[in-house]
């Protein structure tokens, strides 16, 4: 699965299309054989200055000096720290039995980020891609709040 990036806008929106073909930025190139999944999306613009050693970074997801702050709109606190699935990585869909389903932003032992999220989150039900699969899931034991 490929896609080809066609011109960024100023909101940082991307336009992927033809899923057969290999990403080439440049001289960059990853083969379609090594893509996971595609994620498009759009970051809004902040009131934010950044400086790293003291030159101000440019606010954009595409300049090699620049920056984006990713938005999430829940999170989820994990206890004992689980294994957390290689499936779990940003844009993964992840769900639990009582309807909620969120589409995750990052991962780790002790954390995890959604972007966004549909239905209501539970303390006490599985997540994982889903939910039903035991080997790629966080049992509710390992979720400590939200």
């Amino acid at each position: 699965m490929a896609a080809k990036v066609i011109e960024p806008d100023v909101s940082f929106s991307r336009i992927l299309e033809e899923a057969s073909l290999k990403i080439s930025i440049a001289s960059d190139e990853i083969a379609a054989s090594k893509i996971v999944r595609i994620v498009a999306e759009s970051y809004p613009k902040g009131l934010l200055t950044v400086t790293k050693n003291g030159t101000e970074l440019v606010q954009d997801a595409v300049s090699v000096n620049g920056f984006h702050i990713p938005n999430y709109v829940l999170k989820v606190n994990l206890t004992g720290s689980p294994t957390i699935p290689a499936s779990f990585t940003e844009g993964a869909t992840l769900t639990q039995s009582g309807g909620f389903s969120g589409t995750l932003l990052s991962a780790d032992s002790t954390t995890l980020r959604f972007k966004a999220v549909t239905g209501t989150f539970s303390d006490t039900q599985n997540l994982g891609a889903p939910h039903t699969d035991a080997s790629n899931r966080i049992a509710a034991g390992s979720i400590s709040s939200h």
